[in-house]
């Protein structure tokens, strides 16, 4: 308490000694408030919720797996699809053109492994990606530009729900576009997390196996088939060999009935009931040439068939057609089997 005698003057000191103590009690009420709106080292300000904003995944990386044998006129086409991807790995079943020369000049990174079948060959070369997300692409496919940013989307948050997803085709057939016979509900399941998938044993056409959910892109891949007859009747000759010895390892064997039924069925389903006389000429022969194919792949059953009945052997005493299926010489599928 300051007090102020009243002398001579007094009214100035009195003046003074008020705006004095009038500050001090200012600059207390200021501390104050500032103590209590003061937040000290290692606390948090009280609250009736904290709610901690989680950090957000790093995005996932995409591994491009293309397996290739004497693709050198595909293959440049592909890695232009897939350019966007983390890393391309080129696995080559030792093709004698100038595939891997195509291939390195890219930039993708290329091993040579002989192939057994397709299926052994992918589920080999799916360990050897840098990255758990894989997107299988054939030489003679070609995704869609907005593929890149529909995979970046959905890997941009960690692990995505499905476990892998299906891409649907589009079919180029000897330059044309088909639309119909089936072809409209063409997918392949392509793009999964190879921790979660792997291929069945079995030659040709499997289909991935998946432990999870599985979605569909909306990106779509382009899928050029053969660009001339030769080219449809190398390949037919090789998958219907394939696809006759899966028949035969599971049992199955051929009639006359099987022989000219099924093939029949085959061209009526696509040509009519699913429409294909609506992609013209080239729908017909598409039709017409996949029946074929069936023909001839049951056509090798039955002959693997009579070859067991007689006993026939190769020219080193082992058994042409045995039990297990695999046509004797046929390590290399892109080598012409015996027959």
């Amino acid at each position: 308490m300051v007090q102020v005698h009243t002398t001579p003057g007094s009214a100035v000191i009195q003046a003074d000694a008020e705006n004095i103590l009038c500050h001090s009690m200012d600059m207390r009420k200021l501390r104050a408030r500032k103590d209590r709106a003061r937040v000290y080292p290692g606390s948090l300000p009280r609250c009736k919720s904290r709610k901690l904003i989680p950090s957000m995944p790093a995005p996932l990386s995409i591994s491009v797996l293309i397996p290739t044998f004497n693709e050198e006129r595909n293959l440049q086409a592909c890695l232009d699809s897939v350019s966007w991807a983390d890393e391309i790995l080129v696995v080559d079943s030792l093709s004698t053109d100038r595939t891997v020369a195509i291939a390195v000049a890219a930039g993708a990174r290329v091993i040579a492994q002989k192939c057994v079948t397709i299926e052994q060959q992918k589920n080999w070369a799916m360990p050897q990606c840098s990255h758990d997300w894989v997107l299988i692409v054939d030489a003679d496919e070609r995704p869609e530009p907005a593929m890149e940013a529909e995979v970046r989307g959905l890997l941009a948050g960690g692990d995505p729900v499905c476990s892998a997803y299906e891409i649907r085709r589009q079919t180029i057939f000897l330059g044309s576009r088909l639309r119909f016979g089936g072809l409209q509900s063409d997918r392949v399941t392509r793009l999964f997390d190879r921790r979660k998938a792997h291929y069945p044993d079995v030659q040709v056409h499997s289909d991935l196996v998946v432990v999870g959910k599985v979605g569909c892109l909306q990106a779509m891949m382009i899928h050029h088939t053969c660009y001339n007859l030769d080219d449809y009747i190398t390949k037919m000759r090789r998958y219907t060999t394939w696809g006759a010895n899966d028949l035969w390892r599971r049992g199955r064997r051929c009639g006359w009935v099987m022989l000219v039924f099924k093939p029949v069925n085959r061209f009526i389903n696509m040509y009519f009931l699913k429409r294909g006389f609506l992609d013209g000429f080239p729908g017909l022969v598409y039709a017409g040439l996949s029946a074929f194919s069936l023909y001839v792949r049951w056509l090798k059953v039955w002959a693997m068939q009579q070859s067991f009945k007689r006993n026939d052997r190769w020219p080193d005493g082992t058994r042409i057609i045995h039990e297990q299926a695999i046509i004797h010489g046929m390590v290399d599928p892109h080598v012409a089997p015996k027959e």
